[in-house]
């Protein structure tokens, strides 16, 4: 680890924790990193409440963020997963290569023990596979193979 990453700072806070000033923050990240103002839309929408917000600072500025929240996932003939659904992962376009997304990510998976299992959609399953991610295929027997 680089000095740059021991000095980044990250905080877990619930929706509900978070004020006025940091969920516009969050926000920013978010429609910054994505070029998608669909982003305005997550507090109201998308996560209303009920999720730990992993919020990545440099000094006092929030330069990152991903939320986990509680849903549950069914593969097909397994039981009910208590699943952590990570989401809003982002960080600012300006910061991005500098570990702030990575120290986010570390701390999420940390923090989320108490589920069974935690899934995330990307874009970008290499960055999330160099964190020990795995891209899951399903489990049918064609799920595998590849064209």
């Amino acid at each position: 680890m680089t000095g740059r990453e021991d000095a980044i700072v990250v905080s877990v806070l619930t929706t509900e924790e978070l004020t006025a000033t940091q969920r516009a923050a969050v926000i920013e990240v978010c429609v910054a990193a994505h070029d998608n103002e669909g982003f305005q839309d997550l507090f109201t929408t998308f996560i209303p409440s009920g999720g730990r917000h992993f919020l990545g600072f440099r000094e006092s500025e929030l330069v990152s963020h991903a939320i986990a929240t509680r849903r549950f996932l069914q593969p097909e003939g397994q039981p009910i997963l208590a699943t952590a659904y990570v989401d809003a992962v982002a960080t600012a376009p300006e910061h991005q290569g500098e570990g702030y997304g990575s120290a986010v990510m570390r701390r999420l998976v940390a923090e989320i023990g108490d589920y069974e299992i935690a899934c995330l959609q990307t874009d970008e399953p290499g960055f999330y596979e160099g964190l020990g991610w795995e891209v899951w295929r399903g489990n049918s027997p064609d799920a595998a193979k590849t064209d």
